[in-house]
């Protein structure tokens, strides 16, 4: 595992009436981050640039050998 260098900074949409009457209807809040290693970092901006979903709390590398057995011709 390589150093942490990536912060995924996350929001929540407000659904309960308490949360809408604090942060509005429109309102983000927020949530604890997510922190992705070097190797992991690069793998999810590759992923998220050819359009596929990089779900950051799940590991990088078994998406990347998804993506690949799916979407690459061989």
């Amino acid at each position: 595992m390589g150093e942490l260098c990536c912060e995924v900074k996350r929001y929540k949409v407000p659904d309960l009436d308490m949360e809408v009457r604090i942060y509005g209807e429109d309102g983000e809040i927020p949530r604890a981050s997510h922190w992705m290693c070097e190797e992991c970092t690069d793998i999810a901006l590759s992923l998220e640039a050819v359009g596929f979903c990089p779900k950051t709390w799940l590991d990088q590398r078994a998406l990347l050998k998804e993506y690949v057995e799916v979407y690459v011709k061989r």
